[in-house]
């Protein structure tokens, strides 16, 4: 049960994450994930791998591997929004917010997580 526990904390830090700045402008203005829309992807991520703990007694490998998958998805997205800001034309300007990073580790975390929780 506590692995359970860990992976619904991964996934609504995951969904906190999402909401959060992911991309600030020389620290002054930011954007959050949700208008970079690539955070309503991991949002969207966060909420179905908390639909898929909601009753763990029902676990099957299609839930388990579901929910790895939306973890990695996760991650590769935060990875992908990192790599393209630090690759701006706007250079040392446009720099990645702390939310991409809480949504990235968040989401290594819940794959990781799953592995033993949905078990």
């Amino acid at each position: 049960m506590r692995s359970v526990t860990v992976l619904k904390t991964s996934a609504g830090l995951m969904m906190l994450g999402s909401i959060c700045p992911w991309a600030s402008l020389f620290g002054l203005a930011s954007a959050s994930g949700l208008a970079v829309y690539f955070g309503w992807v991991t949002l969207l991520a966060g909420v179905a791998i908390l639909a898929l703990t909601r009753r763990p007694g029902l676990v099957t490998r299609r839930r388990r591997r579901c929910a790895i998958a939306l973890g990695v998805v996760g991650a590769l997205v935060c990875g992908l929004v990192i790599l393209g800001v630090s690759d701006s034309q706007d250079g040392a300007a446009l720099q990645a917010g702390w939310g991409v990073y809480l949504t990235l580790i968040a989401s290594i975390s819940a794959g990781w997580s799953a592995r033993s929780a949905l078990a």
